[in-house]
């Protein structure tokens, strides 16, 4: 288990946007079940309805190609799924460390 000290914000930020580190940025918050509920779940399920909705039943049964280009709303989902994991991980690191904070001030 990771100890329990502050993290630093804009590391985990970063981290947030690599796929296997936001594993181990959300687990050094302890908030790796929340995140993977939410992103790895999440996502998914978006994922399954966007492709069932945007490129027809065919693309759904078959999961064929996209012909050497990518959909405007696969471009789209992915940078508003960036933007999210990123400004999620912000509170949730900030929260962290507020936290060590006021364990300080209760402490003296």
């Amino acid at each position: 288990m990771v100890g329990k000290k502050p993290v630093n914000v804009i590391l985990q930020m970063i981290f947030a946007v690599i796929p296997i580190l936001n594993f181990y940025a959300s687990y050094k918050i302890q908030k790796l079940r929340l995140w993977f509920l939410i992103f790895g779940v999440g996502g998914f399920i978006f994922e399954l309805v966007q492709t069932r909705f945007f490129f027809g039943e065919e693309y759904y049964i078959s999961f064929g190609s996209f012909e050497g280009r990518l959909p405007e709303s696969v471009i789209l989902f992915t940078i508003i799924f960036v933007i999210l994991q990123v400004f999620v991980m912000r509170i949730w690191s900030k929260k962290w460390n507020e936290s060590f904070i006021d364990e300080n001030k209760i402490s003296q």
